[in-house]
């Protein structure tokens, strides 16, 4: 669905994250990448910090 409940979420072991370089705060909104590292479409998540 591309949409996580939290910040730290793990992608599976096929893939590697590369979250924004940013201070997060309470209410903000997280996003950041996951790559596949065979070359496919990369996958953006975003999620709220509550």
């Amino acid at each position: 669905d591309g949409v996580k409940t939290l910040p730290n979420y793990i992608p599976p072991m096929s893939y590697r994250s590369i979250k924004t370089k940013q201070n997060v705060v309470k209410g903000m909104n997280v996003s950041w990448q996951v790559i596949n590292d065979y070359g496919g479409n990369s996958n953006e998540f975003s999620a709220k910090v509550s």
